[in-house]
């Protein structure tokens, strides 16, 4: 028996699978992925220790302080998620007269697909329900015209990034909004005033993020649908303003959260034939939970849209 046929994972699809992309989804720069090696244990979570200035400076022969950068919370447990897709032969055998027609290639970016949309809309729901926030970290607008009524945006934005500092000493490094509530914040008279004698173009994301002096903005375009085949925005009608590093060393980075992944997934189960439906199957898995690790770095505005 060749090693191919033995093995468990196939180790090239995995790379084309952990290769996913899709620019819609803005999930994971909220809870960057980083690895585990066992499938549950504690979350670990960060307090204001984690952001604090300390003294360092001994005498000699004093005793060195001690700070606790990190603290176990909550506990976790990684969801096994895993789905396959079939490949006929004929398809197959059709495929080869075209060239450049992978069907394998094509039947893993479908299973991640589904599964990547799973995940975002995990990650929002997390991210858009005020129950996971410090009371004084959520604010409900109401009314018509929620975020127009506000007679100052900018310095609106100014005392919420100011909340999030004074509960972490660092200011938030991105936002995370859905399209609706783009198009509102762009179209206010204040953005658009403030560009007018600059540029005669639409307002981009890039621009509201330079005039509301955020890093960086999320649009989170990606749809997805109930159970009865409603449709709707994943990330609806609120804002989240909060601070994720954009590439985590590891678990003892202070972050709004994280998306503990098992090591070495997503990956791709070696494919096999299925004799009765006469097609090949591709399988991927991926052992993931997105989970809150610092909850005082965000800033909740819902109904913005």
């Amino acid at each position: 028996m060749a090693n191919r046929d033995i093995r468990i994972i196939d180790p090239i699809l995995s790379n084309i699978a952990r290769g996913y992309r899709n620019d819609a989804f803005v999930g994971m720069a909220l809870f960057p992925r980083v690895t585990v090696t066992v499938s549950g244990g504690q979350i670990l979570q960060f307090g204001k220790e984690a952001f604090m200035k300390y003294e360092t400076r001994r005498a000699p022969g004093a005793a060195t302080k001690r700070i606790d950068f990190g603290y176990e919370g909550m506990p976790f447990a990684l969801e096994n998620h895993a789905l396959e897709a079939l490949v006929p032969i004929e398809w197959q055998r059709d495929a080869r007269a075209v060239p450049g027609v992978d069907l394998a290639t094509r039947a893993i970016a479908l299973t991640q697909a589904v599964t990547a949309r799973q995940l975002e809309e995990q990650q929002a729901t997390l991210a858009t329900t005020a129950a996971n926030y410090p009371a004084a970290n959520v604010e409900t607008l109401t009314g018509a015209g929620s975020l127009g009524a506000i007679s100052n945006i900018t310095e609106w934005i100014d005392s919420k990034k100011e909340l999030i500092r004074s509960g972490i000493a660092q200011y938030p490094n991105k936002m995370f909004i859905g399209p609706k509530v783009f198009n509102v914040l762009r179209n206010l008279a204040a953005v658009r005033d403030n560009f007018k004698w600059t540029t005669s173009a639409s307002i981009t994301v890039a621009m509201l993020a330079q005039f509301l002096d955020i890093p960086q903005i999320f649009v989170g375009r990606a749809v997805g649908s109930d159970q009865a085949g409603n449709f709707g925005d994943i990330w609806g009608n609120d804002i989240v303003l909060a601070y994720a590093p954009d590439s985590p060393s590891g678990r003892e980075e202070p972050s709004y959260g994280y998306t503990y992944t098992m090591e070495g997934h997503p990956a791709v189960k070696q494919p096999y034939f299925d004799d009765n439906r006469d097609s090949w199957v591709y399988g991927t898995k991926e052992e993931r939970a997105p989970v809150i690790a610092g909850a005082a770095a965000a800033v909740l505005i819902k109904n913005a849209g």
